[in-house]
């Protein structure tokens, strides 16, 4: 085996082991966003264009003590987004309904003390 075939082969390996992307869906838009809560695409399905902004950011963030924290990450399981962020011990649930043309977000608990502000479908 050359060096080349082990290299692509290894990498193979690891891109096997990388969790998948999430996604939101209407008839008229797709919310793909990775499971480091970084939304990778705000697709509108008519036009074809994606809205999300080019330099990777959290699509949620929250506030406590008075310092803001990005979500570092994000599942998606059976109606229910959970977030975590970082290692400030918060960790927010919301439930999400879709309907054809829309869907909602809803807070539905929010774990950890000092949190005064949640941010949430934050699309810069």
């Amino acid at each position: 085996m050359s060096a080349v075939s082990l290299l692509i082969a290894v990498a193979g390996l690891f891109a096997a082991d990388a969790p998948a992307d999430f996604t939101i869906e209407t008839t008229q838009l797709a919310w793909r966003f990775s499971p480091a809560a970084i939304t990778r695409e705000v697709l509108d399905k008519a036009s074809g264009t994606n809205y999300a902004a080019p330099t990777p950011a959290p699509f949620a963030r929250m506030k406590k003590d008075g310092a803001w924290q990005g979500a570092t990450a994000a599942n998606l399981d059976q109606g229910r987004l959970s977030l975590a962020f970082g290692d400030t011990g918060v960790k927010a649930t919301l439930k999400v309904t879709t309907q054809a043309d829309y869907f909602t977000l809803e807070v539905a608990s929010l774990e950890g003390q000092g949190v005064s502000e949640l941010v949430f479908l934050d699309v810069p």
